[in-house]
């Protein structure tokens, strides 16, 4: 089931390699200046050097940065696909609220995060939307004082059938609590889920423990597995 995990976060070419070594494909490079995951571009652009034959999935994720710089760093990754011959795809991902035409004027697939409460009507019309992501944090919170069931079937309701017709997919970003994540695979049909780097994997500040990184990984694969085989 690796090939459904996505490793989030990733700010160091030991971190990758390690991951790679895990059997993943699928990995998201945070841009926005505020996060603890941030990546500069330089440093992305020592990390993407050297892509493996194997086909990989590369996420890029921004949120209220200027449209110059996302060109700058789908330029550059670009440039290292068409060299390199890879057949590695580059996915775009935004957890902001611009005009729809903002984030197809890149004409590069991109991933949506949903927020309870806002619609969708104008995102659905983007040419290059492939999915929507879902925070395990904000669902938690807000099934502390609304049922989760309703929520899905809410969205379902206003939103399947486009949603079906267009195929997107859907994405849910999260692990902890384990328990309440099988508890929402099991209300909604999911295609990706995503384990966030944080201080649960780092032994100091921006420092990745690997083994406990791998160690998480394979629990975390096994998990899913028995969750989606019921």
């Amino acid at each position: 089931m690796k090939n459904l995990i996505r490793l989030d976060g990733i700010y160091s070419c030991e971190t990758l390699d390690a991951a790679r070594s895990m059997g993943l494909k699928s990995f998201q490079f945070d841009f926005r200046p505020r996060s603890l995951n941030f990546l500069q571009l330089h440093v992305f652009q020592e990390m993407i050097n050297d892509i493996p034959d194997n086909q990989e999935n590369f996420y890029l994720h921004f949120s209220n940065e200027k449209d110059f710089l996302i060109k700058k760093v789908v330029e550059d990754l670009n440039k290292v696909l068409e060299k390199s011959s890879s057949t590695s795809e580059m996915v775009l991902e935004f957890s902001d609220e611009k005009d729809a035409g903002f984030y197809d004027q890149f004409g590069v697939p991109f991933f949506w995060h949903y927020s309870p409460g806002i619609a969708l009507d104008e995102v659905l019309k983007c040419y290059n939307l492939r999915g929507m992501v879902w925070s395990l944090d904000l669902l938690y919170d807000f099934d502390k004082s609304r049922s989760l069931e309703l929520i899905f079937d809410q969205f379902w309701d206003n939103y399947g059938e486009h949603i079906q017709r267009m195929k997107l997919k859907n994405l849910i970003r999260g692990v902890r609590p384990l328990n309440f994540l099988e508890r929402v695979l099991n209300m909604m049909p999911f295609d990706i889920i995503s384990l966030p780097i944080d201080h649960h994997f780092e032994s100091s500040y921006r420092n990745v423990d690997l083994r406990l990184l791998k160690a998480e990984i394979e629990i975390f694969d096994q998990a899913i597995e028995k969750e989606l085989s019921l």
